[in-house]
């Protein structure tokens, strides 16, 4: 389910795609600072777009240090850090660790397998540090593993498992559950639909299966919407450019290239 909360870096100004920057090289040391060097290895603009959410929520301007990158030949670069990158970060270790296991689950992948051995540790440290959470997530994912495997044909169903998940992590701020819950099923929705004719062709589970290609893109568009009424009514002291990119562009970059290409792909054999 990674992968599908991206930043339009295309549509950004200079000065966002700087502040964009400061997040997630913080959320980067911060990775580093509570779980070593190859945690860095696990971030993504997922738990970055958390990290933005999650601070633009609080009235006080967050606090910037400025750390050498290792990734960058050492160039100083500005990084936001504070309890939300620590928070950030646990939950960074949390999903990506549930989600090996449900690549494992699911694939029988080996990859997964192996990368799970490797985060062990890292996972017991941020369980520990948020138990709650952590077996709510354990729990829906669960839950959400035996309506896969029983073949729902509900997309809801599932859907709204995933928006629990989302739900409860960004319920670190009270205000932001419901956003939460409205984007995790606009990400469960948007890999279930991406992944439509691999799954029909390789017989793997997908929730679309009673529905034709075509249906897709009204039902995502209305998950969409609704993800955007969500987050409308957040109260954002900053960042809002870089958030509004993301919820009317970046979670539709990929359905949309992925339809390009096959609109090419018709076009040619036609």
């Amino acid at each position: 389910m990674f992968g599908y909360v991206n930043v339009d870096l295309r549509c950004l100004s200079d000065s966002a795609i700087k502040q964009y920057k400061s997040y997630y090289c913080g959320l980067c040391h911060q990775l580093r600072r509570q779980y070593g060097e190859r945690a860095r290895w696990i971030l993504s603009f997922d738990p970055a777009f958390l990290f933005i959410i999650l601070s633009a929520l609080e009235r006080e301007q967050p606090v910037c240090d400025v750390n050498r990158c290792p990734y960058h030949f050492g160039s100083k670069r500005p990084c936001v850090c504070g309890d939300t990158a620590r928070y950030c970060a646990d939950v960074t270790v949390i999903l990506t660790y549930l989600n090996f296991e449900d690549d494992i689950s699911d694939d029988r992948s080996h990859r997964a397998a192996a990368m799970r051995r490797f985060y062990r540790r890292a996972y017991e440290k941020a369980s520990a540090a948020h138990p709650r959470l952590s077996r709510k997530i354990s729990d829906a994912l669960h839950r959400l593993e035996l309506e896969e495997r029983a073949g729902q044909t509900n997309p809801d169903i599932p859907a709204n498992i995933f928006g629990q998940i989302l739900q409860s992590v960004f319920e670190y701020n009270e205000k932001a559950g419901r956003f939460g819950y409205a984007l995790g099923r606009a990400i469960y929705l948007t890999d279930a639909a991406c992944d439509f004719k691999s799954d029909l062709k390789h017989r793997r589970y997908n929730p679309f299966v009673c529905f034709r290609m075509s249906q897709l893109d009204d039902i995502l568009s209305n998950v969409y919407g609704s993800c955007a009424v969500e987050y409308e009514k957040l109260e954002l002291y900053r960042s809002k450019e870089i958030t509004d990119n993301v919820i009317y562009s970046g979670i539709q970059l990929k359905y949309e290239l992925l339809k390009r290409l096959r609109g090419k792909r018709h076009d040619r054999s036609i």
